[in-house]
């Protein structure tokens, strides 16, 4: 990621504020942008998310071709197509995004939400003659090092800074130097977020009790869950998503050797279907850690998004579609 890449993302932050106070001169040179989206719209255990982040996306289009308009700026940005990864497999992702820049001609994609189908994406547009991709939820590391041709960017923080919150929040709930067992999904999110969190906590003095990796999918976990417990360990990190952890997590359970209060988590259980999907009883006690929409116009922002679209499911990551597409814009 060169320094443009740095430019492109730190300015997603100011998007928000900057559509809502700021007018575009009616002297810029007339051009007509190409937005398509790639998002799991109806995947299980991630549909309300990439709905969220469609809607987002869309609305991002929407509000630019309304200031635009109300400034009297010639050009266009639209939205051409929205396609449907279904549970965001890195081959789905690669079929849509192709589509897009073939077929659909777009200029920007939009998506994906996972880091294994961004990556996707990424190799697609590394490969085209022009067109950017803006992932919109995607945080492994793997991003910034991926070789794209300069063409995959994010507005969503990388899982360097999640680890550091991490090792924050483990270190005041137990002490810098406690044992801490890490279990993740065997993906580009899983793997990617482990090692940040492992090399960061050694880094200030913890020791890591083990490591479990697990494929999403599986009949059942209880082989992983027998390894998890026999690791010395005062934590543990589990880096997941709800589908498979609604697998996991009795299957932990049942080792009579799990506590939930002693498990840290991410930002894939910060929303009610994640709880709904596992089961209360099973989510009880876990703390985590999550990024999340920030910005002196967020709130004004959040309340415009819901009467725009109020039957959108809503997550914490939906302001991040729509800073990806008003930078398309």
């Amino acid at each position: 990621m060169n320094k443009k890449r740095g430019a492109i993302v730190a300015s997603a932050a100011l998007a928000i504020t900057a559509l809502f106070t700021s007018s575009l001169p009616a002297s810029a040179a007339a051009v007509d942008i190409r937005i398509g989206t790639v998002q799991p719209m109806t995947g299980a255990g991630f549909a309300a998310y990439g709905t969220g982040l469609a809607n987002a996306a869309k609305f991002g289009v929407t509000s630019v071709t309304t200031a635009m308009t109300a400034a009297g700026v010639a050009g266009s940005c639209k939205m051409i197509a929205q396609e449907d990864s279904v549970s965001d497999a890195p081959s789905v992702a690669t079929e849509a995004a192709t589509k897009l820049v073939k077929s659909d001609k777009v200029n920007f994609i939009v998506g994906s939400l996972t880091s294994g189908a961004s990556l996707a994406i990424g190799a697609v547009t590394a490969a085209s003659t022009g067109t950017l991709a803006i992932a919109s939820a995607a945080s492994s590391p793997a991003l910034t090092t991926f070789k794209d041709n300069d063409t995959l960017f994010r507005t969503y923080p990388s899982d360097l800074l999640q680890a550091q919150a991490l090792v924050k929040a483990i270190s005041t709930a137990y002490s810098p130097t406690a044992w801490v067992t890490v279990g993740a999904i065997n993906n580009s999110f899983g793997t990617g977020l482990a090692n940040a969190f492992k090399k960061a906590w050694l880094k200030q003095g913890g020791h890591i009790g083990g490591t479990v990796l697990w494929n999403g999918g599986a009949a059942s976990y209880d082989s992983e869950a027998a390894a998890l417990v026999k690791t010395k360990r005062d934590a543990f990190v589990f880096i997941d998503y709800p589908d498979s952890f609604a697998k996991l997590a009795p299957a932990l359970t049942r080792t009579k050797k799990w506590k939930a209060s002693t498990t840290f988590m991410t930002e894939a259980f910060n929303d009610d279907s994640a709880v709904k999907t596992v089961g209360a009883s099973f989510m009880n006690g876990i703390r985590g850690t999550s990024a999340k929409t920030n910005g002196t116009a967020a709130a004004a922002w959040s309340t415009a998004f819901k009467a725009a679209y109020p039957t959108n499911p809503g997550t914490f990551v939906d302001g991040s579609g729509f800073d990806a597409a008003v930078l398309g814009c």
